[in-house]
């Protein structure tokens, strides 16, 4: 998250670009909704995103899964 959060601070800052958009996918668009989030993004994509690992393993794998998860991770990682 910090160092999306310099690559956007360079872009705009040090190259002098005036509009910038961000594109995440997958579990990286947790990273660009971040940057969207706490900087004045112009654009941004969240393309197939999950908002936790949590997610990932109950929608790409299986229910059940979730549930092992969250219970041996403590939800730490949810």
């Amino acid at each position: 998250m910090k160092d999306g959060e310099f690559i956007y601070d360079y872009m705009k800052n040090i190259m002098n670009i005036e509009k910038i958009g961000v594109h995440g996918e997958s579990i990286g668009g947790i990273v660009c909704n971040y940057i969207a989030k706490n900087r004045n993004v112009d654009l941004l994509i969240s393309d197939r995103t999950f908002s936790s690992l949590a997610n990932v393993a109950y929608y790409s794998f299986h229910p059940i899964l979730y549930v092992l998860f969250t219970f041996f991770t403590l939800n730490r990682w949810s």
